[in-house]
């Protein structure tokens, strides 16, 4: 599910991506379309620029005309018309000017709204992945706190166990030897009064109990050590998921602030491990310990076994 998770902040992240060039493809053409509004207000100009050089020249051709005008005693009418002609060519190109003025300022806004629409939105969306990204690592660290006292659970099991076992493995021990003592006692009274027939007889008695023990015993023992495997498989699965665990919180790191705080969380956390891992190094050795008790355990019974055997024949 954490996998997922990411994978889906990575989409989101590669949509708002394109989305981003979109905006920009789209600024780009307003950017254009406002250059060549530009190119046609100078353009305007030029011909604002060229109409000022006829005006000019008009006004060159009326000074002729009034020059003319004088010399012919020109009347004012014909001057009354040409000054309303000039005034009415200046009036169309200040309306031109105010109008292309109208339009750049109305493409200027829409080009300030887009980006703040856009800002907005980039400011939206990195709020909705930060909080993603925190609820992710909230979700890791308590999956760590709890793998973590699974831990503690299993060393607290485990050294109830160690216990229970020594306990038991001294119960054996003990049994072992009463039984031995009895059998000595047993031979003891009888040596003097049966046969060789008798004692070969009770030799094979002697024999089938011992054998059965040593059974017994290796049953034990083979039990000893498949819990013991058990709890070691346990272990090496635990330490397994903690160290993937920490892998994927490595991926969730967002601010600096969090970065502060997730390197000092992961900091206890890998004490916190340490502290396991050298439980488990002297866990190991006491179930090394154990097994060699184990092995030893039938060495004394076998050899006191092996004595009567030969005080019985030897006698």
């Amino acid at each position: 599910m954490t996998k997922l998770d990411l994978n889906a902040i990575l989409e989101e992240i590669c949509s708002w991506k394109t989305l981003l060039k979109k905006k920009d493809e789209e600024i780009d053409t307003l950017q254009q379309q406002l250059n060549n509004i530009l190119k046609q207000n100078k353009l305007l100009k030029d011909t604002h620029a060229s109409h000022l050089h006829e005006i000019s020249q008009l006004n060159s051709a009326v000074s002729s005309l009034h020059i003319t005008i004088s010399r012919l005693q020109n009347s004012e009418v014909e001057r009354k018309t040409l000054l309303c002609e000039k005034q009415n060519l200046k009036n169309c190109l200040d309306e031109k000017e105010k109008a292309q003025q109208i339009e750049i300022e109305e493409l200027k806004k829409e080009l300030e709204q887009i980006k703040s629409a856009h800002r907005e939105d980039m400011k939206r969306e990195l709020k909705h992945a930060e909080f993603k990204a925190q609820a992710t690592l909230e979700s890791f660290m308590n999956k760590i706190r709890e793998k973590e006292n699974q831990i503690l659970v299993l060393q607290d099991e485990i050294t109830k166990l160690k216990s229970e076992k020594n306990q038991g493995i001294f119960k054996i021990q003990m049994e072992c030897e009463e039984k031995v003592n009895k059998l000595k006692s047993r031979l003891s009274k009888h040596r003097g009064i049966n046969s060789l027939q008798d004692g070969l007889k009770k030799d094979d008695i002697f024999r089938q109990k011992y054998i059965k023990i040593e059974k017994d015993s290796k049953e034990e023992i083979s039990k000893l050590n498949n819990e013991i495997k058990d709890l070691k498989s346990q272990i090496e699965a635990l330490k397994h998921s903690n160290v993937h665990i920490n892998s994927l919180n490595g991926g969730t790191e967002c601010e600096n602030e969090r970065q502060s705080i997730f390197t000092k969380d992961l900091n206890h956390h890998s004490k916190r491990l340490k502290i396991d891992e050298s439980h488990e190094t002297e866990f190991s050795f006491g179930i090394n310990k154990i097994n060699a008790n184990n092995s030893n355990l039938v060495k004394p019974i076998k050899k006191k076994l092996f004595n009567l055997d030969s005080n019985y024949f030897g006698k």
